[in-house]
């Protein structure tokens, strides 16, 4: 049986997320940035059965590593040993599967001054466990068998940086369990994400 839609609980979450992070300033070094979104559940392009949009919304806290204890290594290289410590989730409006995950976030420059002095082009790459109360075995044809309510989560997001603070970025992710469990039918959400640093 579906549940019913709830547009409340996405926008709890969304409101979290802004009140915990708004405060905070980049000196604070406890939160980076904000990302909140709307994705296409299951893209059906992709094997999609399942239905809806999501809501997601992320949490991104400061790396955990300095900027002055990789001056070691190649400017372009230093995003690698500076990833974010990331939280997050996706309800979606179907009452399909929802999740939520955490995780690290890589993130790099692609590009700086595309068509301002402040503008930019990003690259992010993300992976960690998720957490979801789809079916393990599903009974139904438009639900997916996840053989697992822990996946692996995997994410890419390329952003315009539209000023330093914010961002509208594309964003995809893929949740399996790598072959780990009997059943595999992966999800897989693609969609637009604005972002705010702190």
């Amino acid at each position: 049986m579906k549940r019913e839609p709830s547009l409340l609980r996405p926008l709890l979450v969304c409101g979290v997320l802004v009140v915990l992070a708004g405060p905070l300033h980049a000196e604070d070094a406890i939160f980076s940035e904000v990302r909140i979104g709307v994705l296409d559940h299951d893209v059906h392009a992709f094997g999609g059965r399942e239905h809806g949009a999501d809501f997601n919304a992320e949490l991104l806290f400061a790396s955990p590593v300095p900027a002055a204890a990789v001056t070691f290594a190649p400017s372009y290289l230093r995003w690698l040993l500076r990833p974010r410590p990331t939280i997050g989730g996706s309800v979606n409006t179907a009452g399909d599967t929802d999740k939520a995950y955490l995780g690290l976030t890589w993130t790099a420059m692609l590009a700086t001054g595309l068509l301002r002095r402040d503008d930019g082009l990003s690259f992010g790459v993300g992976f960690g466990p998720s957490f979801n109360d789809g079916y393990i075995n599903s009974p139904v044809p438009d639900r997916k068998s996840l053989g697992s309510n822990v996946l692996f989560h995997e994410s890419l997001e390329v952003s315009y940086q539209i000023t330093p603070r914010y961002s509208l970025g594309v964003y995809y992710d893929h949740d399996s369990n790598a072959g780990f469990a009997r059943h595999n039918q992966s999800l897989n959400d693609l969609g637009v994400r604005f972002g705010v640093r702190f």
